[in-house]
């Protein structure tokens, strides 16, 4: 029992070691702690409806490093665009409020085209954030 209590302990202590190398806060309720006004925060799909939202909320909050790209900037469905866009810029924030939408007639005619390039977006920035060093990943997603 004693020895089982000392391997969890050390175990503990070699994630908490490997947290603290790559910037998380171990003693934190989060893990993390970020500083909204002074972090790179990516926002995907910044110019729709839940994305500009999403800007003017942290706009008021006094969050002044915002990192954008519009379709013309960055295809989100590339992996390798989102790859080099997340290493240049290093956010580390990302938040992922982008989406292919177009209604209830467009969803029931394309369904299989909507829902592959949700996904090639979707993963592509997360694993992009994750490679890049992200610190906080929010995705907002509907069904």
């Amino acid at each position: 029992m004693v020895a089982e209590m000392l391997v969890r302990d050390l175990d503990k202590s070699k994630q908490n070691a490997l947290l603290r190398s790559r910037g998380y806060d171990v003693n934190s309720p989060t893990g993390i702690n970020v500083d909204i006004e002074c972090s790179k925060i990516f926002v995907g799909g910044h110019n729709g409806m839940v994305g500009s939202a999403v800007m003017c909320a942290l706009h008021k909050t006094g969050a002044n490093n915002l990192l954008t790209a519009d379709r013309a900037q960055l295809d989100l469905t590339n992996q390798a665009a989102v790859h080099s866009y997340m290493d240049s810029k290093q956010p580390e924030i990302v938040i992922i409020a982008a989406a292919r939408v177009g209604g209830i007639n467009a969803n029931n005619t394309y369904p299989a085209e909507f829902i592959y390039q949700n996904l090639m977006m979707e993963l592509n920035l997360i694993h992009g954030a994750y490679q890049s060093g992200c610190k906080r990943l929010l995705f907002l997603g509907t069904s």
